[in-house]
């Protein structure tokens, strides 16, 4: 259907390549699941939205792939009624929910043991490390960074492109970072990518150091450290969510459950009771 065909065009002008790519690959399963049930129509019910949904949870189980799926079609039939191809958004009313874990920070010894393995492989790749805890970047922004993104003052603050092509800045945490980027960058141009290799490297990167040092992190693990001592740092929600680049607070909010356990902690020592009741219980109850 040349819509949805419409739909892709407008997606890659205005969100990001993996963004392109998710919703690419969800058009082709509502395109196909449209073509066996015989609709020749996008204008479908809520009854045929929840079919297709019963149709996702059959053969792709995994909820964070349905959330995913969903999400891709309530924005597809939003840009449809926006083109005015139909007239409501069927999938609106689906909601997917998903269990939010609790991200597992690294410590202040865990990072060092990292940073310093790192540096004896490759200094880009320690950099790259280092930029990811430092700025609390997603893997593709960091593969987009270039030298005139980069502002050198008492505090480095940095320019990200994130998703949806939105521009923001964050700030270093780390002055050791902040002086070996500098250091780094001088015999670039404005202009080039101060990291020139791809997201699967730096995975198989930190795929390696796990293994080596013992000690289990991803990419996005070292986002999730970032976020975790600004919280531990008493900086507020609302900032952390403008550092992180997060659209809705909510998402931010995952990590009040990092400074909780911290209270929880606290008060463990000054009473010595180990039986505590947890103050995350006493918050439902409340």
């Amino acid at each position: 259907m040349e819509e949805l065909n419409k739909f892709l065009d407008w997606v890659k002008k205005t969100k990001s390549e993996n963004t392109y790519r998710s919703y690419k690959k969800t058009i082709e399963i509502f395109a196909f699941w449209l073509k066996k049930n015989n609709k020749t129509s996008l204008d479908i019910s809520n009854k045929e939205a929840m079919e297709f949904y019963d149709y996702l949870i059959e053969n792709y189980p995994a909820k964070r792939s349905i959330a995913n799926r969903i999400s891709a079609l309530k924005s597809l039939y939003k840009y449809l009624i926006s083109i005015e191809a139909v007239s409501k958004n069927p999938f609106v009313s689906i909601q997917v929910r998903l269990e939010q874990l609790l991200p597992k920070p690294l410590t202040y010894s865990q990072l060092k043991v990292i940073l310093k393995e790192a540096s004896l492989k490759d200094e880009r790749v320690y950099l790259a490390i280092f930029s990811l805890v430092s700025l609390g970047l997603r893997v593709s922004e960091l593969l987009a960074l270039k030298k005139e993104d980069f502002y050198f003052n008492k505090i480095l603050k940095v320019r990200v492109l994130g998703k949806g092509k939105k521009e923001r800045y964050t700030i270093s945490i780390f002055k050791s970072f902040d002086d070996k980027i500098k250091k780094f960058l001088i015999d670039k141009k404005p202009k080039e990518r101060v990291f020139t290799f791809t997201a699967r490297c730096l995975g198989y990167w930190c795929q390696k150091l796990s293994k080596e040092t013992g000690i289990k992190f991803t990419p996005h693990t070292l986002r999730h450290t970032y976020a975790t001592l600004l919280v531990k740092n008493k900086i507020s929600f609302e900032k952390i969510s403008k550092l992180l680049g997060h659209s809705n607070i909510n998402t931010t909010m995952i990590y009040a459950k990092i400074g909780l356990e911290d209270i929880e902690d606290e008060i463990k020592k000054i009473r010595g009771d180990r039986s505590l009741i947890p103050l995350s219980y006493l918050r439902k109850v409340i």
